[in-house]
C-alpha cells in the first residue's frame, strides 16, 4: 500500500474503508470475480455500447 493510498484511506468514512478492506481481501482470495458479477458488468458495457451507437437514446 502506498504512502498517499494510506492517507488518503485514512480520510474515508470507517463505512467505506471497511468496503475497500472487503473488496480487497475478496480479490486477493478469488473470490471477488464470481460469475453473477461478470454477466452484470458485461451487460452494463453492452448497454453503454448500444447507447453510443444509437444516438437517439441520448
Amino acid at each position: 500500500m502506498t504512502l498517499q493510498f494510506a492517507k488518503e484511506l485514512h480520510r474515508l468514512p470507517e463505512e467505506r474503508r471497511q468496503l475497500i478492506f472487503r473488496v480487497r481481501r475478496q480479490i486477493a482470495e478469488g473470490n471477488y470475480d464470481t460469475p453473477e458479477r461478470f454477466r452484470a458488468a458485461l451487460e452494463a458495457l453492452l448497454d453503454q455500447h448500444s447507447q453510443l451507437d444509437d444516438p437517439s437514446e441520448e
